[in-house]
């Protein structure tokens, strides 16, 4: 009830009117920030440099071997030689110099928490021209510098005029500057990593100068490298985290008026948006890290089923499977096995070995030829003996052909007399 009340009806509509216009602005920069946080996730995985492996890569060489590899990575040392840099803050020559102004200041976001922080007011950085080691010309503009010193610290107060080159209170005000000199002395052996052209150095994939020995520039490079890629990971993840709570900002605080509960749901949404997005970057860190074993063992899966695919026998289209011949070997007990049910033994021929038929020539009449009498099993023939015996009075009629006693032309079954001379056959 007491928020309900808080303001006058005017009041009401124009904050209403600023809130809306702050969530769409909000909304469209959450938007922007999530593929952003995406991007840097990628970019720390995928194009981030790791200098330390490159140069450990390349063998260190000496100036005069260096100029004869034109056009590749190169290594070398030895003391530099040319028109150096001075500032009037330090003494001495110096190959590179950077000088970086901050204030501290007081910042408040739109929740009203206020934050003190150094923040950077001015940033300068000079290199020489040119050097030389040996007979190598070395341009490092552009080059990363590795080794480098501070040679000037100061610091004013907001209401003094000038620095004093002195150490920082322990308790800074709003207002007070500080300024440091950091540089590269050319009186110390310099190491240069850089891209052989015509005689001189003035780039590559990795371009450094150092004036530290090779072991502690190798060191110094890996520990930078670390620094980048764990600060890439947490910028990723605070951008994915921010992008989402500014997405779903307007949903969040409509849920923070719930009675009881409100509050607890506005934690547990940004303790999910926050696991997304500590799991998103995970994702991509072990997509990238692992993504050509991915890519090998996709191909070593393809190649499986083309092998499996070639080496498997297939039947042709339309061929119809073999029928097996069946068994013709005999039995245990001495009978042959009867042919399957339903195949003539004869048609199972036909089918495993056709014959052409020649139209030309007129088919032959089939002679009928006696099949041998197939012999039955002893017990059943004694059987059929006893049982086709002939009785007494059949024995004349079951005789073969008879014929006239007189004239010897053959009887006619049956009659009683014969048909050439009429003898009495009876």
């Amino acid at each position: 009830m007491a928020r309900l009340n808080v303001g006058t009806g005017s009041g009401n509509r124009s904050s209403g009117g600023g809130g809306c216009g702050g969530a769409v602005l909000g909304v469209l920069l959450g938007l922007i920030m999530i593929p952003v946080g995406f991007y840097v996730a990628y970019h720390g995985e995928a194009r981030l440099v790791d200098h330390s492996k490159v140069f450990e890569s390349v063998e260190m060489s000496s100036p005069e071997a260096a100029v004869a590899m034109d056009g590749e990575l190169v290594k070398f040392s030895g003391e530099p030689q040319g028109q150096f840099l001075t500032i009037p803050q330090a003494g001495g020559e110096f190959l590179y110099w950077t000088r970086q102004l901050e204030e501290y200041v007081e910042e408040e976001d739109s929740d009203g928490n206020v934050e003190y922080r150094w923040r950077s007011r001015q940033s300068e950085t000079h290199w020489v021209d040119a050097f030389e080691i040996g007979s190598i010309s070395v341009r490092p503009d552009g080059a990363h510098p590795v080794g480098r010193r501070e040679v000037y610290s100061a610091y004013k107060r907001r209401y003094e005029t000038s620095f004093r080159e002195s150490t920082q209170p322990g308790t800074p005000e709003v207002g007070d500057q500080r300024e440091t000199i950091d540089v590269l002395r050319a009186s110390t052996p310099a190491i240069v990593l850089g891209e052989m052209s015509n005689g001189s150095v003035q780039g590559g994939s990795s371009f450094i100068v150092s004036t530290l020995n090779e072991q502690q520039t190798q060191e110094t490079l890996r520990s930078e490298y670390v620094a980048a890629y764990w600060g890439l990971k947490a910028g990723a993840v605070a951008l994915i985290f921010f992008g989402i709570m500014s997405v779903f900002g307007p949903l969040t605080k409509l849920v923070g008026y719930v009675p009881l509960v409100g509050d607890g749901l506005s934690c547990a949404f940004s303790a999910a948006a926050f696991v997304f997005a500590v799991v998103s970057v995970t994702i991509i860190t072990v997509f990238m890290q692992a993504f050509w074993v991915l890519v090998a063992l996709a191909l070593l899966a393809v190649a499986f089923m083309i092998f499996r695919g070639v080496t498997t026998p297939r039947n042709r289209p339309g061929s119809e499977a073999e029928i097996p011949a069946p068994d013709s070997s005999p039995s245990p007990g001495g009978a042959t096995p009867p042919p399957p049910t339903g195949v003539a033994p004869e048609d199972e021929a036909s089918r495993a070995v056709p014959r052409p038929v020649e139209a030309s020539q007129p088919a032959k009449p089939v002679e009928d030829t006696p099949s041998a009498p197939v012999a039955p099993p002893p017990g059943v023939a004694e059987e059929q003996s006893e049982d086709s015996a002939p009785s007494p009075g059949q024995e004349g009629d079951s005789a073969g052909p008879k014929f006239c006693a007189g004239c010897g032309s053959r009887l006619v079954p049956g009659g009683k007399f014969c048909g050439s001379c009429g003898e009495n056959v009876q």
